[in-house]
């Protein structure tokens, strides 16, 4: 396997399963927003060798942090971030999160329904 083009074989987490094997690697910490790439190149049960590339980028920004307010105002809440770039995204369990509907704009108010709402501002 290579991760940004340098050889981590020796360092893959390898586990058996019924379908062959999970190869796991922890590249350790990544800056926010840096960009990678992963080749990985493994041999069928016949033999046959295939090669699997992809790209990611980690979350978040590599320049300004984003600050995010989140406050009560009147009957609303009213959620500002700053800078005011990114996409708020809203979840009712800290698992699944999705853009708030029209895509908002910083400040953001909305008045509170069911028992919580959690929001983040993507960059």
């Amino acid at each position: 396997m290579l991760f940004d083009t340098q050889d981590v074989s020796g360092a893959l987490t390898r586990s058996d399963t019924a379908d062959g094997a999970d190869v796991s690697y922890n590249p350790g910490g990544m800056a926010p927003g840096s960009a990678h790439s992963v080749e990985l190149t493994y041999a069928d049960s016949t033999g046959a060798s295939e090669t699997r590339t992809w790209s990611f980028t980690v979350a978040g920004s590599s320049g300004e942090e984003t600050l995010m307010t989140i406050e009560i105002d009147g009957a609303n809440v009213t959620i500002t971030w700053t800078p005011a770039t990114g996409a708020l995204e809203e979840s009712d369990d800290l698992l699944d999160w999705n853009a708030v509907a029209g895509s908002p704009s910083s400040p953001y108010a909305v008045a509170p329904t069911g028992e919580a709402k959690y929001y983040r501002v993507m960059q």
